[in-house]
């Protein structure tokens, strides 16, 4: 995963998913950082913005991260991640919310965020 100068990616391995972020335009001089999520919560999708990298598990949290690596917060979802996705400083969450009227249809809402 791609954007804003920051690379990162999840490992999952065989108790916990650990996130990777490579920073290519550091300013300081740090380049790398990495976060072991708590055990069982397993990493299924990641975006970056200009200043933050947010994670979905499989546990429905969403963790926000600053691009130095320090876990700003954790919001619960309503229901399991479809996808997410970042562009500057906006995030769009796409989550399952409940079943649709026929068993091939699902609902789906979104959340926005500045």
């Amino acid at each position: 995963m791609w954007a804003s100068g920051i690379m990162c990616h999840f490992l999952l391995m065989s108790l916990y998913s650990k996130v990777v972020c490579v920073l290519l335009n550091s300013w300081d001089g740090n380049k790398e950082w990495s976060a072991d999520l708590p055990e069982g919560e397993e990493a299924l999708a990641i975006t970056a913005g200009k200043a933050w990298v947010a994670v979905a598990t499989d546990t429905r949290n969403l963790r926000l991260f600053t691009v130095a690596g320090t876990q700003r917060e954790v919001i619960s979802l309503p229901g399991p991640v479809v996808c997410i996705v970042g562009h500057r400083n906006r995030l769009l969450v796409i989550f399952h919310s409940g079943m649709g009227k026929s068993r091939d249809v699902g609902n789906l809402m979104f959340l926005e965020i500045n």
